[in-house]
């Protein structure tokens, strides 16, 4: 079952967005509750709560007595899940914004370039 909060939520994100800084293999222990918890500074709780919510998105995975361990195919939905909120939360907001500004396309995509090549 999927959870309604998703992995935007703060919790979720807090421990998503340090596994997919990191690159964390598919298949890999990820980091205990404790860990987590000190190395960014996150109430323990709020961390358990956040691991639970990565399960319940089969994202992660509990192996009795192990731990937690990244699920294949995990990274990808990931990377998936956030391309797809840039393009419509930042994307949409970009093109109504250069709408605003009087920007057409072509120019936006200059910009853009312009902005890769700094």
């Amino acid at each position: 079952m999927r959870s309604p909060v998703g992995t935007s939520s703060p919790c979720c994100s807090g421990i998503a967005g340090p596994c997919r800084d990191v690159r964390r293999p598919e298949g890999e222990q990820v980091p205990s509750t404790t860990e987590i918890s000190r190395t960014y500074t996150i109430n323990p709780a709020t961390v358990l709560k956040g691991m639970t919510m990565l399960v319940d998105e089969g994202l992660l995975e509990k192996r009795r007595g192990l731990g937690m361990f990244v699920v294949p195919g995990a990274m990808e939905r990931l990377r998936r899940e956030e391309r797809e909120r840039f393009e419509r939360d930042c994307v949409t907001d970009l093109v109504a914004e250069a709408r605003r500004l009087g920007i057409g396309c072509q120019e936006l995509i200059g910009l853009i370039e312009k902005g890769y090549r700094q």
